[in-house]
């Protein structure tokens, strides 16, 4: 039976196991494409005095930092999440035990969301905008530079925020086929930006088994939407002398976390446009094979871990394995979010997948003899 510990930082500073005496509940909810949020639940009780009082008189600051860490037996501590209190919650009850006072936290893609902006950014490649931004915001910045593309018809143009910074990430992102976040860094107080391509291999995460001797899943429960997944296509124009370039989005260039993209069907895939003046500033095949990337996730699942039997904590922007299922349905699957629900007595982990290709005979067959 694998054994969790976990940790609770104030301002930076670990919280003594008596500060955490009162704690009820932790719950984080990690989601690809929105800020990771915290929920820490604390009894709430009257003193001797009979005036309401709790651990966290002190911790409901808006604004101050909480971070969350938690370790499976034998590993090291991985941070769940490490950002400000942004609200509290409190639920006052006759009944003894009932009282609680729940505090609410974000990651520190928040303050990239607080203020709108007009900043210009003249004649910047989208790799500087970006590092611009996290360097403002005293993110440590992580950046996969070799795989920003330009437009090889147009100059670079100046580019001018009229919005809040996080908003102006996700634009690019978006135009670029990658995709940027938030995560906690290695030591409290210090987060990572992230801009990247979605991975398509696993790391060292441990696999998802479900069926067989190492089990490790409760269940598995999987659905395809067959209208996701379609093909883009666009025109732009060479400034300098006024023709017009047209492309269609190569789909045998998309990374798949499989054999065959999306599942077996009778028809060809939809073609759409995309919208005006997305395709100015970037390489325009680009352009259009970043939309179809996006739209080629078309297979979710979610599922349960056996937490006194898997070995690893599951994170988002991840890539794990997934066996003893159905095998179209196997194999290599991108975490899309987690929800960790941490008790002074348990631990557990629930997750959802994303994938975009179906598997047709590379999965594996050496556990247990299932397959």
């Amino acid at each position: 039976m694998i054994k969790h510990k976990y940790r609770v930082f104030h301002n930076n500073t670990s919280l003594k196991p008596e500060e955490l005496g009162n704690l009820k509940e932790i719950i984080v909810d990690q989601e690809i494409d929105i800020a990771w949020e915290a929920r820490l639940t604390f009894y709430l009780f009257l003193d001797d005095k009979g005036k309401w009082s709790s651990e966290t008189d002190e911790m409901i600051k808006s604004f101050t930092r909480i971070r969350i860490e938690i370790q499976a037996e034998g590993k090291s501590f991985v941070p769940l999440i490490d950002g400000p209190i942004v609200g509290y919650e409190i639920q006052m009850s006759s009944e003894p035990g009932e009282s609680t006072v729940v505090i609410v936290v974000q990651d520190d893609s928040v303050f990239l969301n607080l203020d709108d902006e007009i900043v210009k950014y003249e004649k910047m490649t989208d790799d500087l905008i970006v590092q611009q931004i996290f360097v403002n915001y005293s993110l440590i910045p992580e950046i996969e530079r070799q795989n920003f593309k330009k437009s090889s018809i147009n100059p670079p143009l100046d580019y001018v925020q009229r919005s809040t910074s996080i908003k102006v990430l996700k634009n690019l992102a978006k135009r670029q086929g990658m995709v940027t976040y938030v995560l906690p860094g290695q030591i409290p107080g210090k987060s990572i930006g992230c801009f990247c391509n979605l991975p398509t291999q696993p790391g060292n995460l441990a696999s998802l088994i479900l069926l067989g001797p190492e089990r490790n899943i409760e269940t598995f429960f999987v659905k395809h939407n067959a209208l996701k997944t379609s093909k883009f296509e666009a025109s732009s124009m060479q400034i300098a002398n006024k023709q017009i370039k047209s492309s269609l989005s190569n789909m045998s260039k998309i990374p798949l976390l499989g054999d065959d993209l999306g599942s077996e069907s009778t028809r060809e895939l939809p073609t759409r446009r995309l919208p005006p003046y997305q395709d100015e500033l970037v390489d325009l095949d680009n352009a259009v094979l970043a939309e179809a990337k996006y739209s080629s996730y078309s297979i979710q699942a979610e599922g349960k871990v056996l937490n006194s039997k898997y070995p690893d904590i599951l994170r988002p922007y991840q890539v794990v394995s997934v066996y003893g299922v159905k095998p179209t349905v196997g194999g290599y699957f991108l975490i899309m979010g987690v929800t960790h629900n941490i008790t002074p007595s348990q631990y557990n982990q629930s997750f959802r997948l994303l994938k975009n290709a179906r598997t047709t005979g590379s999965l594996k067959s050496s556990i247990g003899g299932i397959f």
